[in-house]
């Protein structure tokens, strides 16, 4: 089993993130679903690194007083999933591989979440063109569909006990 790569590691930071700010419950119960999932397909990513980024993106948003802070984070989500750096499209299946095979070395850091995240969000503040698109869910994505289960899993009270 190799490693999460860096794309899919910054989506579920901003989901988490996302859905901290959507739902009602703490952070690190959002952090440890996501740590099952990805444990699932990769080597162990801990709850604490993507509580760290999710906190982080949460920390940014709060202090440029963005009031979209929701469409942004999805957006971001939108932008990881569609494209891998500004504009060139993310190829998520090949003749013999998918975006979400493993990596042989360990590329995924909350500190690189963090600073894709503020690149975008000052991207998105210069120009309108990266919002994702009205009606836009990753479960709408082919190639990808264990990740947009994962995405797409509700969590109830009893989970965070």
């Amino acid at each position: 089993m190799g490693f999460c790569p860096q794309w899919v590691f910054d989506v579920c930071s901003a989901r988490a993130a996302q859905e901290f700010i959507s739902l009602d419950l703490d952070l690190e119960t959002y952090a440890k679903k996501y740590e099952k999932g990805l444990s699932e397909h990769y080597e162990v990513v801990s709850y604490s690194l993507v509580y760290e980024a999710a906190e982080e993106m949460l920390r940014f948003l709060d202090e440029i007083e963005e009031e979209a802070a929701s469409e942004c984070l999805h957006s971001f989500i939108f932008s990881r999933t569609k494209f891998e750096s500004k504009g060139k499209v993310r190829k998520l299946k090949s003749l013999l591989s998918t975006a979400l095979d493993p990596e042989r070395d360990l590329n995924f850091y909350p500190n690189v979440t963090t600073k894709n995240f503020r690149g975008f969000v000052f991207s998105l503040r210069s120009k309108n063109e990266f919002f994702a698109p009205d009606g836009w869910n990753i479960s709408d994505e082919e190639h990808i569909e264990w990740l947009a289960e994962l995405i797409n899993q509700e969590l109830s009270l009893f989970n965070s006990i």
